[in-house]
């Protein structure tokens, strides 16, 4: 598989050490960008975050889609952390006490 390949496309197999270097390729140019950016402020410099953000969530979701190949299950199984994570992240808790404790909005 070529690194277009691993990077771009939805299909295939890749390995825990592939997974995990191109997560640190995305952390590392991530760091790298917002380091050029925010130094800059004009269109231009706002233009060339806007598109790298756009790739590395693309390149992030082809490969975890290729984990989870690997673990000989749908890559749709990716959509359910991308549930998970907008749950979790921006629905509010139960309102009072609930089974496993008081809301924590309510403590002093």
């Amino acid at each position: 598989m070529t690194l277009l390949q691993t990077l771009f496309s939805f299909k295939g197999r890749i390995n825990r050490a592939k997974y995990w270097a191109m997560h640190l390729l995305i952390g590392v140019g991530t760091v790298l960008i917002f380091l050029i950016c925010s130094n800059i402020n004009n269109t231009a410099v706002f233009t060339l975050w806007f598109f790298y953000i756009i790739s590395a969530a693309w390149v992030g979701l082809a490969v975890n889609v290729k984990r989870w190949h690997d673990l000989n299950k749908s890559g749709w199984s990716e959509l359910i952390r991308v549930m998970a994570f907008f749950e979790l992240g921006f629905r509010k808790g139960t309102h009072g006490p609930n089974r496993f404790g008081p809301d924590p909005l309510e403590q002093p």
